[in-house]
């Protein structure tokens, strides 16, 4: 199997928020409301991100900060990618940071987010697969 020409380091947990809604009724069937939202940042020089660099972080906001959800979490998690900038068309790179990284991320909260709701009195919520081609 050869190594690919996109690369990435170790993904960072930068935010983890958790609050249980004390009002919402136990036994409540709710859809848990689910927003991700994605940032990529390439090329800054303010940040120090050096070129055919990508910094990719996704937030996730998962219930609500009231009692019609169970809980409320909210959590960033970011990592940088690298290519090889011979390898890669630029609509190419597009896909890789806007699809393939973002999912990348998603399977990193999965855990975190399992974890830290099953810590609490409902059953742990497991993020489900996400569509990342819908906005398209």
């Amino acid at each position: 199997m050869k190594k690919s020409a996109f690369q990435f380091t170790a993904p960072t947990t930068t935010k983890l928020e958790f609050e249980i809604n004390k009002g919402f009724a136990k036994g409540q069937t709710v859809e848990m409301r689910m927003d991700i939202s994605v940032q990529i940042e390439q090329n800054d020089t303010d940040h120090e991100i050096p070129e055919n660099t990508a910094r990719v972080s996704i937030t996730l906001v998962l219930g609500e900060k009231n009692d019609t959800a169970p809980f409320y979490v909210e959590a960033v998690e970011e990592a940088y990618f690298r290519w090889e900038s011979d390898r890669f068309t630029e609509e190419e790179r597009k896909v890789l940071l806007e699809k393939n990284a973002v999912s990348l991320l998603i399977s990193y909260l999965r855990p975190i987010v399992s974890g830290i709701t099953a810590a609490s009195p409902y059953p742990a919520y497991n993020i489900p697969y996400v569509d990342l081609t819908a906005n398209d």
